[in-house]
């Protein structure tokens, strides 16, 4: 959000104080046809390079088809969007680990999105946090991924958020892969910090 101010006030905040704004959080109804030229002249002023949509509601991922139309949602404002040199994407937390089948929730995504124009914001807390090894999806689908939201893990069972490095994540090897792949950005984050 912009907490009730223009992008152009946001962006010379930004400049005043050596700051971008790489990426930004969207939600999914921004990237509707009558919307996505107001988030685009948005993004631009700001300087995004992406918009990512960070949260489906539970009644918009119930099935697979649900996933399959988010990602052909993504792929057709990705393809409007790249005219400005802007990607569309999507930020997992743990309910996209959840299997239609064979695939998980996000897999579906991946595979019916459109990876010249869809990226993804891999948030390797949610992806531990659901049994997953953030590692091992950075080398399956390094063509795709190209942020990472890093905060840690206490570990099993309770997995609470963790300052990087106060948990349990192995962070080096993660951040040596991501540097071969094709990863631009890290934002480390805490969704719940004490302070």
């Amino acid at each position: 959000g912009n907490w009730s101010q223009s992008p152009a006030d946001l962006r010379r905040l930004l400049d005043a104080n050596g700051l971008s704004a790489p990426s930004a959080h969207i939600d999914p109804k921004d990237l509707a046809p009558d919307r996505l030229p107001a988030l685009l002249d948005a993004a631009a002023v700001m300087g995004h390079k992406s918009v990512l949509v960070a949260w489906t509601a539970p009644e918009q991922r119930k099935t697979s088809d649900d996933w399959k139309r988010l990602g052909a949602q993504l792929s057709e404002a990705g393809r409007t969007a790249s005219n400005v040199g802007i990607t569309t994407g999507y930020h997992n937390h743990d309910f996209e680990f959840v299997r239609f089948g064979d695939r998980t929730a996000l897999e579906i995504l991946i595979a019916e999105s459109d990876p010249r124009v869809v990226d993804i914001e891999l948030d390797c807390f949610w992806a531990f946090k659901a049994g997953q090894d953030p590692l091992a999806m950075l080398k399956q689908h390094g063509d795709r991924i190209t942020m990472l939201h890093l905060k840690d893990s206490s570990g099993a069972p309770a997995h609470q958020q963790r300052d990087i490095g106060a948990g349990v994540i192995a962070w080096k090897p993660l951040l040596e892969a991501a540097v071969k792949q094709r990863v631009t950005n890290v934002f480390v984050e805490r969704d719940d910090p004490e302070d």
